[in-house]
């Protein structure tokens, strides 16, 4: 992910994206200081969430035990990195 005002790469794990967010759901860059916001492109969702669901459930459901955790893991995880969209706030 890129700062949509200076372009600085944001890493989808940064406290910028993962921590509590600034009052009306404001991130802040810390490299340019200036706030963003976290939208989510919902057609890519969809797409992402069904089709790592459908390859989870042949991949990592057959796992004994944790099988069943990673698939929904991986599902939630794969929705949000395709989906994510920074937007200037």
């Amino acid at each position: 992910m890129k700062c949509p005002h200076c372009s600085t790469s944001i890493s989808p794990f940064s406290p910028a994206i993962m921590g509590p967010s600034k009052p009306g759901g404001a991130r802040e860059c810390k490299q340019c200081n200036n706030k963003f916001s976290i939208t989510a492109d919902k057609k890519v969702a969809v797409i992402a969430a069904v089709a790592t669901a459908v390859i989870g459930f042949f991949v990592l459901r057959p796992i004994p035990t944790v099988g069943p955790a990673l698939w929904g893991f991986a599902t939630v995880l794969v929705t949000f990195l395709a989906a994510a969209r920074l937007k200037k706030a």
